[in-house]
């Protein structure tokens, strides 16, 4: 009888890790990142607004003097600004809704215009169809101030 070799398997459980490869190994794997043990410390700070706390401020300043005075003057521009900004759109609203009451009183005018020459000349039914085209409008306008939403 021939005798048989036998290797024996490896015991453990297949959590295990596997064990580190060997110099040889990773001579010739050298792109592989080695895993090294780190710790680390970080902090966080947040704050809303334009300025930060004091502490922050003194250390701005130790660093950097005279940033918080740069950091005010950035405030107080972008307020400037943003005032600036409401205040031109404040201005076109207006020219807006002066533009669009300049409009309707041509239009409507004119409309009177037409009624007025198309009766003159014994034409009721146009003179009708041009008094209802200023009529639809003040409907539509009150119509439309019903639907808008409250301020």
């Amino acid at each position: 009888m021939a005798k048989k070799n036998h290797i024996p398997a490896k015991i453990g459980s297949a959590n295990q890790r596997p064990s580190s490869p060997s110099p040889a190994t990773q001579q010739q794997h050298p792109t592989q990142p080695q895993h090294l043990p780190s710790s680390g410390i970080s902090q966080q700070a947040h704050w809303s607004g334009p300025y930060p706390p004091p502490d922050a401020v003194e250390r701005h300043e130790a660093v950097l003097p005279g940033a918080f005075n740069r950091i005010i003057a950035m405030a107080e521009q972008l307020q400037s600004a943003q005032i600036a900004q409401s205040q031109k759109a404040l201005e076109y609203s207006y020219l807006n809704g002066r533009r669009g009451h300049w409009l309707g009183f041509a239009t409507t005018a004119l409309a009177f215009g037409g009624a007025f020459f198309c009766a003159w000349i014994s034409s009721p039914w146009v003179a009708g169809a041009f008094l209802s085209i200023s009529v639809m409008a003040v409907a539509k306008a009150l119509i439309d101030a019903a639907k808008a939403p409250k301020r």
